[in-house]
């Protein structure tokens, strides 16, 4: 008899565990669905999403189908004052990378310098925004930002897909 018992208790208590369980398992699943769309949102605007399409899209690009066009030889640009600083300039030489593939590519590369003003404003405004040592710490995520300001305020395309600065000196 005592076996028995025993043996009913047990069962008992697995299926209140298999229930517990369950109901554990809905809310969980109820939580993370509600949380997977804000952690991509977040994501996103932070842009570290692994396969951003602009990664894949720059990756795919051959040099052999890259037009390399020099924008500015020895552009100077003023930079931020840093609080307690002094007016410091950052002089540069900056090219646009262009895909011979896109299908923008031909409708502006045939007067590619009548842009040449509008692409040296977008550069001066963006950097121009930053001070010395912000240019000099992410000169990665200061291309990126004066990219996205030729691709979406000068050309809205996107077949400018990389900006080169070399020669960078600050004074």
């Amino acid at each position: 008899m005592k076996k028995n018992l025993l043996a009913i208790i047990i069962l008992a208590l697995t299926v209140v565990n298999i229930a517990l369980t369950a109901v554990l398992m809905i809310q969980v699943i109820k939580m993370n669905n509600t949380t997977i769309p804000v952690v991509t949102s977040v994501a996103t605007h932070l842009n570290i999403i692994k396969g951003d399409s602009g990664e894949e899209q720059v990756a795919s690009i051959t040099l052999e189908d890259t037009d390399v066009r020099e924008i500015a030889k020895q552009m100077k640009i003023s930079l931020k004052v840093e609080e307690g600083g002094k007016q410091v300039h950052m002089v540069c030489d900056v090219s646009l990378l262009l895909n011979m593939n896109h299908e923008d590519y031909a409708k502006y590369s045939e007067n590619f310098d009548v842009y040449e003003t509008l692409i040296k404003d977008a550069i001066s405004s963006v950097v121009s925004k930053h001070t010395e040592s912000e240019c000099k710490e992410d000169m990665d995520a200061l291309k990126d930002e004066i990219l996205k300001a030729i691709q979406n305020d000068v050309f809205n395309s996107e077949f400018v897909y990389k900006v080169a600065i070399s020669e960078a000196v600050f004074g």
